[in-house]
């Protein structure tokens, strides 16, 4: 039977503490692609709030 390794001051086995460093470094700096998407995310984005908002003027002067 293999012993548990040595527990960090937080807690964290060094395997643990190694992942959730890694995945901090993948949250706090996007990729590219998270990137791409955000860039075309916005005027996509706009389009619809747009849309909604002359859909919502026509229908609303139309019965004026």
């Amino acid at each position: 039977m293999q012993l548990p390794e040595p527990y960090t001051e937080n807690g964290l086995i060094p395997d643990e503490l190694s992942d959730f460093k890694h995945v901090k470094a993948i949250l706090e700096n996007p990729g590219f692609s998270m990137k791409v998407a955000r860039y075309i995310g916005k005027p996509i984005a706009f389009a619809i709030d747009k849309i909604d908002s002359e859909s919502i003027r026509r229908a609303t002067s139309e019965g004026a």
